[in-house]
C-alpha cells in the first residue's frame, strides 16, 4: 500500500511539473507575440509620422503663407520662448535652441 501512495504522489508531482512547463511555454509564446505586436506598432507609428512629415514639410513659421509673410529667426525664437512652460517643455526648448545655435545652416 505504501508504494501505491508513493506512486500517486510521484504522479501528482509529475503532473504539476508538466503543467508548469506548459505554462512557461505559453508565457514565452505570449511574450514573443507581444514583442512582435509592439514592434509592428512602433513601425506603424514611424510610418505615419513619416507621412505626416512629408505632408507638412515646408509649412513652418519661416515660410511665406498666403495669409502672412514668413517670420524672421528672431520672431520664431521669441514665439517658442514665450510658449516655454505652458506649451513646450522648457528643457526641450533649451535643447532645441542649443541645437539651432550649433547648426549654422538652420539660422
Amino acid at each position: 500500500m505504501e508504494w501505491l501512495n508513493y506512486m500517486e504522489a510521484l504522479g501528482g508531482q509529475a503532473a504539476i511539473a508538466i503543467d508548469n512547463v506548459q505554462m512557461f511555454d505559453s508565457m514565452q509564446q505570449s511574450n514573443q507575440e507581444l514583442l512582435h505586436a509592439y514592434d509592428a506598432t512602433i513601425t506603424g507609428w514611424s510610418h505615419a509620422m513619416d507621412l505626416r512629415d512629408k505632408e507638412t514639410e515646408g509649412q513652418t513659421l519661416r515660410s511665406d503663407r498666403p495669409y502672412r509673410p514668413s517670420w524672421t529667426v528672431a520672431q520664431v525664437r521669441e514665439h517658442i520662448a514665450e510658449r516655454s512652460g505652458p506649451h513646450f517643455d522648457p528643457r526641450v526648448v533649451e535643447a532645441f535652441f542649443s541645437f539651432i545655435d550649433e547648426s549654422p545652416d538652420l539660422q
